[in-house]
């Protein structure tokens, strides 16, 4: 099914009730003041009734503000849903990793996040062990890492014109997004205790940490990003980033490092030992693996030091990982994006040295069929170590007719080959003595004993 047209029947289904719930109740909508806002602007953009009765209405209900142009930055408004222009629209937590919460609007428990549930306009979204991916209206897209905290703060959608207004308030943590682009002026913004981001059809990352005085970090990966901070606004293009403290401009632009240069086989057995290039100027490595053939569904997060990594405890299937250098500004740089399929070796067939019968001048050998297994090669050797093989094939049945040798003992092992054609794991080895040739060589040697005895006599 159409991706489109799975979001549309999760939107017009649960989030469908959610929204009418919502409107009933009158929620609030809480707004944040960017610099130079004022009501009267908020009112023309965001309300659907007359300026200035939107004004002395707004005054009211958000006492004691007075003065329509005096409004400080970052400061939180209140606005009732049921006055705005156009309706809030849910958004669809796609994929949830790990440990992932969310507070309904107009309350303070966490609820545990699943995946294809719909949030609504003033929800908050709290990663700890685990991460999420948000999925909007308009096909845009947020991946939220381990240890962040989202408020969606405006969600709104412009009638047919498939254009969406959206702001999100990043409190803390790493976030990934990538917007569909617009023809209008950009309607997608994010909001840290430092700075705003406002893009328009991009793909960039953006973090905030308020263990570093609410550090902003914005890194581009395509497309244009415009940082706004104490009244200075950085244009930051493809394959540049910044940085904004609270209280401080953005800083200038900074190219970001390259990717490094790393190589994956298209298919993996693990443990495998993954290296890729050291970069000059990276301090640390970020290491990202989602599940699938996408840069979506992230399932582990890894800070390095050092430019490698032991892939492990990954099960068998599609798999993509991303791998940057990380500066000495904690800018994260460009992707190296591969990836793989993880498909365990094949177990070994175990062979029963009493399932091993002569039949003529053959000797039959079976073993139990191997789920996986396209064909299966065997191997009779002269001795345990199979220093020398006397004998070996490839079958596509689990049985073999090998032939009869004039040997007391054969040594056999069977390996499974799969669909890609690798060998699997060695089988134990199993020992099946000739009991005719064991029969011919006691007659001779009382054959001897008698000749001995008759010659000495």
């Amino acid at each position: 099914m159409d991706r489109r047209l799975r979001f549309a029947i999760r939107l017009f289904t649960v989030p469908l009730l959610v929204l009418m719930s919502t409107s009933a109740n009158a929620d609030d909508w809480l707004y944040t003041i960017k610099p130079g806002d004022t009501l009267s602007e908020i009112c023309v953009d965001k309300v659907k009734f007359a300026t200035q009765r939107c004004v002395a209405r707004l005054q009211a209900y958000n006492a004691p503000i007075k003065n329509n142009k005096r409004l400080r930055s970052g400061t939180r408004i209140k606005i009732p849903v049921d006055w705005l222009k156009y309706p809030p629209q849910s958004v669809i937590a796609e994929f949830v990793q790990g440990e992932v919460y969310f507070v309904q609007p107009g309350r303070t428990r966490e609820e545990r996040l699943h995946a294809d549930a719909a949030l609504t306009m003033n929800s908050k979204v709290i990663t700890r062990d685990g991460s999420v991916l948000l999925r909007f209206a308009d096909e845009s897209t947020l991946l939220l890492k381990a240890n962040g905290e989202i408020m969606l703060e405006r969600l709104s959608a412009y009638g047919k014109s498939g254009m969406v207004d959206t702001s999100i308030r990043l409190e803390r943590g790493n976030a990934t997004l990538k917007v569909e682009s617009q023809d209008n002026k950009p309607r997608f913004e994010i909001i840290t205790p430092s700075a705003v981001a406002a893009v328009r059809g991009t793909e960039f990352r953006v973090s905030s940490d308020p263990a570093t005085n609410d550090t902003m970090r914005n890194e581009v990966l395509s497309g244009r990003v415009a940082v706004q901070a104490q009244g200075v606004e950085q244009a930051v293009k493809k394959g540049f980033g910044t940085l904004a403290e609270q209280g401080k401009a953005p800083l200038a632009p900074r190219e970001l490092l390259a990717a490094p240069a790393v190589k994956v086989p298209a298919l993996l057995t693990l443990p495998y030992q993954l290296s890729w290039s050291k970069l000059d100027g990276a301090v640390n490595y970020v290491l990202d693996i989602f599940k699938g053939d996408s840069t979506e569904k992230l399932l582990q997060s890894l800070m390095l030091d050092r430019a490698k990594h032991t892939l492990a405890d990954l099960q068998d299937g599609t798999y993509t990982l991303s791998v940057r250098g990380i500066d000495d500004l904690g800018l994260q740089g460009l992707d190296a994006v591969r990836s793989f399929v993880k498909e365990n070796l094949l177990p070994a067939p175990r062979i029963d040295p009493l399932a091993m019968n002569p039949i003529a001048d053959r000797l039959h050998i079976s073993w139990p069929a191997i789920a996986g297994a396209k064909s299966y090669r065997v191997d009779i050797g002269g001795d345990p170590q199979f220093n020398s093989i006397i004998y070996s094939s490839v079958v596509d049945e689990h049985s073999v007719m090998a032939p009869l040798f004039a040997r007391h003992h054969y040594f056999v092992r069977a390996q499974a080959i799969d669909r890609h054609g690798r060998l699997g794991e060695s089988g134990p080895v199993a020992q099946w003595t000739n009991r005719v040739v064991e029969l011919w060589l006691a007659l001779a040697i009382v054959i001897v004993a008698l000749l001995l005895v008759l010659r000495f006599r």
